[in-house]
């Protein structure tokens, strides 16, 4: 039985015995973990903690210093024992391992205010080899706050959170797919962490609250939060977080039998697939009723089957450590097992190396595997709020609240320049509901827009946005550009959760979807998806070849953006794409617009990611 660790403090261990002059070997020491101990134990994967502890008093001590010198012991590990260790970044990289006869070490964090509030420290960090880390330790600091309430350690801390530090942290840790570990996070963190955060997140050493009271442990609504979220939980060996009295830790106990426990419990909550072990050995802790604990293999299958003889287990293999870091901290996946520094977010990134402007991108396979190029930025909508709209039109339309089929007239009020057909019409022009839509997003006209707008009204459109999900979105005036400067605002992954949603049939129903997927594949304006797709694919009329791709979308564009986004269906299913522009100098509209070009260009690139891989982001 393979064994996956989520967590030890050997690096911090041995910088303690080096800066007191008796360096330790990793090749064999007194310590709990050694490499002679990984191997007998069978390990697959050891993560590393550079652990820094805020109330050091040290003369002189400095966090960043420490997390770096404890970093060097890990990058001097791997490269004294390449044959028998070695990092890994990707869940690629584990199975590599794996294959070789090598165990996997993985470099982790423990307490985030190592990059003293500097997300550019957090990035370098990412550089040397991050992938997972605890925004705090047992200190307050500028990210968030601990488990540590005056009412002791059964008294959870449920008042303070993130920060807006840890909010800025957290976006970026997930744009880099460093795994975020919630373990020593204060309750309300917890929470805040699920309500912010997108991706699959880690306990890497905490058990379970419902078996031990430590406010250190997980509740039950926190195993099944973490669970649905694809995440995964380390059960921990220290004594006072297994065993039923931690207010008394001289008598709590650290015991195969009382893990077993905690795992099957994990695996009642939140199923088995979320259970690892988070040892948390070299900590304060040493669990002294057990001799020689890695070599031992931690917790074998029979000492589980007798604490517990109803439970089925069954052995670990490298399926669940490549699955869980495929979904985190696998920025390029497998795909061709590509080198870590050519992930798709840099091939983006090096495309638009040159491009005189920000582009910020969000693609998702529906499969499970997203692409973020800053996905949390705030950009003007321009025309995509049309979609919104749309949606929040539908949704008035399920409640009776709205009538697809009833008749509305076009008032000199409503007029507007800009794209259209509208205006050629005349005021006094009477149009059903749903055509006023289709007229919306096909042709972009503003004035059926602004119909719309007052058909629905203001204030009743941002309620459905914020009701069907999208915070980050707001339709902030109707159509008058001699009135108003801004018409809406909204980020990439809010309009790819539109598009997403329409996709899989889960906006307002599955008959609205439908719907509007139907009106979105007739909208014109889709040059920046398409412009550099070849056109055998797209023109299945002037061919007579099949229909193998199409596009449901809804551009936008201002003097201030350069927006497109959509569903694009190829043989192998859809994905969703979304590319939004801003800050660049050539306002005038053009075909060839830098913005166009550029974003023609990443369109094209991920095409060809989906075609190569049959469907997905990364095979």
């Amino acid at each position: 039985m393979k064994v996956w660790d989520l967590h030890c403090d050997t690096l911090s261990e041995l910088r303690k015995a080096e800066h007191a002059g008796r360096p330790k070997s990793f090749a064999q020491n007194d310590l709990h973990i050694d490499l002679e101990k990984l191997q007998k134990g069978d390990y697959l994967l050891q993560c590393f903690a550079a652990f820094v502890n805020l109330g050091d008093k040290t003369p002189g001590a400095d966090p960043l210093v420490t997390a770096l010198e404890e970093i060097d012991q890990f990058k001097r590990i791997m490269a004294a024992y390449p044959e028998k260790i070695a990092p890994v970044y990707t869940a690629a990289d584990i199975r590599r391992n794996a294959a070789a006869g090598k165990i996997s070490g993985m470099l982790t964090i423990e307490e985030g205010a190592c990059c003293k509030g500097s997300v550019g420290v957090l990035r370098r960090m990412y550089e040397l080899g991050v992938r997972m880390m605890t925004l705090t330790w047992n200190h307050e600091n500028e990210l968030a706050s601990p488990q540590r309430n005056p009412g002791g350690v059964l008294v959870p801390q449920t008042e303070k959170g993130l920060t807006g530090k840890g909010f800025e942290f957290l976006a970026e840790m997930e744009r880099m797919h460093m795994i975020v570990d919630v373990s020593h996070l204060s309750d309300k963190g917890f929470w805040d962490i699920v309500e912010h955060g997108t991706r699959p997140f880690a306990a890497s050493h905490s058990n379970c609250r419902a078996l031990a009271p430590h406010t250190r442990n997980l509740t039950d609504e926190m195993i099944r939060a973490l669970s649905e979220r694809g995440g995964i939980a380390g059960l921990n060996y220290y004594a006072p977080f297994l065993d039923t009295d931690p207010t008394h830790p001289e008598n709590c106990r650290s015991t195969v039998e009382l893990i077993a426990k905690h795992a099957a419990h994990y695996k009642q909550v939140g199923g088995a697939q979320m259970i690892a072990l988070g040892s948390d050995l070299m900590a304060s802790m040493a669990p002294t009723s057990w001799k020689m604990l890695p070599s031992c293999r931690c917790w074998r299958m029979p000492c589980a089957k007798r604490a517990l003889p109803r439970t089925r287990w069954k052995a670990s293999t490298t399926a669940m450590p490549c699955a869980f870091l495929r979904r985190t901290c696998n920025n390029n996946g497998e795909y061709a097992d590509m080198d870590k520094n050519m992930t798709l977010e840099k091939r983006i990134a090096a495309e638009l190396y040159c491009y005189q402007g920000k582009m910020s991108v969000f693609v998702d396979d529906l499969q499970g595997h997203t692409v973020e190029v800053g996905a949390d930025e705030e950009f003007e909508t321009a025309s995509t709020i049309k979609a919104f709209i749309l949606a929040a039109l539908y949704l008035q339309a399920q409640r009776g609240k709205a009538d697809l089929a009833e008749e509305i007239t076009y008032e000199q009020s409503q007029f507007v320049d800009g794209s259209g057909m509208l205006r050629a019409l005349g005021v006094g022009a009477k149009l059903k509901v749903k055509d006023t839509a289709t007229m919306m997003i096909i042709c972009s006209d503003n004035i059926a827009t602004n119909m719309l707008i007052d058909y629905l009204g203001l204030d009743t459109i941002n309620a459905c946005i914020r009701e069907l999900g999208f915070a980050h979105t707001v339709l902030h005036n109707p159509l008058h550009f001699d009135r108003y400067r801004r018409l809406g605002t909204t980020t990439p992954r809010d309009y790819a959760a539109l598009f997403a949603r329409i996709a899989k049939g889960e906006l307002v129903s599955r008959e609205a979807s439908a719907e509007m997927l139907s009106i979105l594949r007739q909208q014109h304006y889709n040059t920046m998806l398409t412009h550099d797709f070849p056109q055998y694919y797209l023109d299945c009329e002037e061919t007579g070849a099949p229909e193998l791709i199409w596009v449901a979308s809804k551009s936008g564009s201002m003097n201030a953006c350069r927006n497109d986004g959509g569903i694009v269906h190829t043989p192998y299913g859809e994905y969703v794409i979304v590319l939004m522009n801003k800050d660049f100098h050539d306002i005038i509209e053009y075909n060839d617009h830098p913005s166009m070009v550029y974003g023609a260009r990443v369109s094209r690139m991920i095409l060809d990611q989906i075609l190569a891989c049959e469907g997905e982001l990364y095979k």
